[in-house]
């Protein structure tokens, strides 16, 4: 008469509202790492620039090369030659408005460390689909900590800090099939 899986075989179809209620708390909680990880490395980074720690050239050579960028000009008076001369970082073109609207050091500091930080939740928005949200938010945790992405913040500043981000992008849209974004990303 009954068949005797009939009620254990048969589930309930789940309601998308639930499904994206689910996700949604899922990404607040990798937004929230996140922002967690962008807020410590800013204080961090703010205290060592209050207190001189900045050893290197770096930040300085990148400093004068975006402001003389957003000023219109080519030629860094530190290099004493066009600032491509030095290194092909194009990218400098794009942080200039960004430059000319807060001209200090502390800007790049704060554009590194997010593009860091967003580059970590690229790693959880790639992991996610294929491998559900516990690991990919292990993952994304081990970016935080990777010993290379720690130095890589730590260190004054490099251009180069922003293509972890620009990787991860090309990913992202490429496993998306969004060839629009990623062509823009290339």
């Amino acid at each position: 008469m009954f068949c005797k899986h009939s009620q254990s075989s048969v589930k309930p179809l789940q309601d998308p509202h639930d499904r994206r209620k689910i996700s949604f708390r899922e990404e607040s909680v990798a937004y929230g790492l996140c922002s967690l990880f962008f807020i410590f490395w800013v204080i961090v980074l703010c205290i060592k620039h209050a207190q001189f720690k900045y050893y290197d050239w770096d930040l300085a050579l990148s400093s004068n090369i975006l402001w003389s960028l957003s000023q219109g000009h080519f030629f860094s008076s530190l290099l004493g030659a066009h600032f491509l001369a030095n290194h092909a970082n194009y990218i400098a073109f794009l942080i200039a408005p960004i430059f000319k609207i807060f001209p200090h050091p502390l800007t790049l500091v704060f554009l590194k460390v997010l593009s860091f930080s967003l580059a970590s939740f690229m790693v959880y928005k790639i992991a996610r689909k294929p491998l559900g949200f516990i690991p990919a938010v292990a993952l994304m945790g081990a970016y935080f900590i990777y010993p290379a992405n720690i130095s890589a913040i730590w260190f004054d500043f490099d251009f180069e800090n922003f293509s972890a981000l620009a990787f991860l992008l090309l990913f992202y849209f490429f496993f998306e099939g969004n060839l629009k974004f990623f062509l823009w990303t290339c």
